[in-house]
């Protein structure tokens, strides 16, 4: 059996990916049982390479992070993408990291769940290999080719589990910021419990976009890292998922188009039967000017590297509404957030990332530009997609009668 990790943000369709993956009967797939782990992996890599600076910037109750704005925030990504996962687990931690991933894994995969007491390692990255037996223990069978497991918000372990797991595999999904902001939103109208920060959102969410075409650009992550696109592979999904199934070096299985049979979907909106392109763009009817504003404002620069374009009219820049939005966003976070904590400070972050990307030529400070934009390449990549997608743009507007 070879690795295999499915990674996304919540409401992006991780659940629809794992769910078509795990219907091919050479894969099993376990939903999101070790988040706690994986914040466990983070803490203890901290703890062991961070310089003390770093490791008194870093709280390890918090969420995981994005990496924006703080002096920190880069650094402390950097030191997990370099991460070999060789850091230690102290004995004493392993006993209350066995009760949260046995709470975790119970919502999902009950049987991952019974299993937690056998979680077990010195290191990292034995932790991650226990974790990977236990699924495999629990499911395998004579036809079991690929073992492993999908988790949001963690895409940032993904090289340092390419090292570890060289035979592994990873797919990870990525959707419409305006439709995970919708979805959201339609969540917590049903269920307020799951209300989120939908700023601390749009921050993963760019930070996704970069890090997903970092990879793909990697000559030693290239070939062992798929990008599906929630858009396409709902609108078609027969030849999205014959490619999944070529990226993992396996035929393609019809069940994977009806995933755990009568599986009605994950929708913030209503039970969606298998596959299905009715929640693809319904953000654009059920999310209002002002929250579409700020989607745009907070992520433009992003959707332009990813293709998605923009619609409001505000084109991407500060309006009254944004504010309001990111004020009210501030006044209500839910459960969880990452961003600074200031909304004033969000916008004058967010208007000095558009000076920069609209500076005649790029800025040289590399600390600055990492704040703003992780990487310094990604920063170039960005100014060349916001100016083709200017382009594109004018010659729509030329093109009209």
């Amino acid at each position: 059996m070879r690795p295999l990790f499915v990674f996304g943000l919540a409401r992006s369709g991780t659940n629809l990916l794992a769910r078509l993956l795990d219907a091919h009967p050479a894969i099993e797939i376990a939903l999101d049982p070790y988040m706690p782990l994986f914040k466990a992996v983070r803490n203890a890599t901290i703890r062991a390479r961070a310089t003390p600076k770093l490791r008194a910037a870093h709280d390890p109750a918090a969420p995981f992070q994005d990496g924006y704005q703080q002096p920190h925030g880069y650094k402390l990504l950097e030191l997990l993408l370099d991460a070999d996962l060789d850091a230690p687990i102290a004995p004493e931690e392993l006993p209350e990291l066995r009760a949260a991933v046995a709470a975790r894994a119970a919502l999902e995969v009950p049987d991952i769940a019974a299993c937690a007491d056998a979680l077990s390692g010195v290191t990292c990255r034995a932790l991650m290999a226990s974790a990977l037996s236990q699924i495999g223990a629990a499911r395998a069978h004579a036809e079991t080719q690929w073992c492993g497991i999908k988790e949001v918000w963690v895409l940032d372990f993904l090289p340092a589990l390419a090292r570890v797991f060289p035979d592994a595999r990873f797919v990870a999904i990525e959707r419409d910021p305006r439709a995970v902001i919708a979805s959201l939103a339609a969540l917590a109208a049903r269920d307020p419990s799951q209300h989120a920060h939908p700023i601390s959102y749009l921050r993963h969410w760019r930070k996704s976009v970069v890090l997903a075409r970092r990879f793909a650009a990697d000559p030693n992550l290239a070939d062992c890292f798929h990008l599906v696109r929630y858009e396409t592979l709902v609108a078609e999904p027969e030849a999205s998922t014959r490619r999944v199934a070529r990226f993992l070096d396996l035929p393609f299985e019809p069940a994977m188009l009806a995933p755990s049979g009568s599986w009605q979907g994950n929708s913030s909106y209503d039970n969606v039967a298998g596959i299905s392109d009715a929640s693809a763009a319904r953000w654009f009817s059920t999310l209002g000017e002002e929250a579409i504003d700020a989607v745009e404002f907070f992520c433009a620069p992003e959707m332009a590297l990813a293709g998605y374009p923009r619609v409001a009219s505000a084109n991407g820049d500060l309006t009254p509404g944004i504010a309001h939005y990111v004020a009210e966003a501030d006044g209500n976070p839910g459960s969880w957030r990452s961003d600074s904590g200031d909304p004033v400070s969000e916008i004058k972050f967010e208007l000095l990332r558009r000076e920069l990307l609209r500076a005649p030529e790029p800025v040289a400070d590399d600390d600055l530009v990492r704040r703003c934009f992780l990487f310094e390449a990604s920063y170039r990549a960005l100014r060349a997609a916001l100016t083709n997608a200017g382009r594109a743009a004018g010659l729509e507007r030329k093109a009209m009668p």
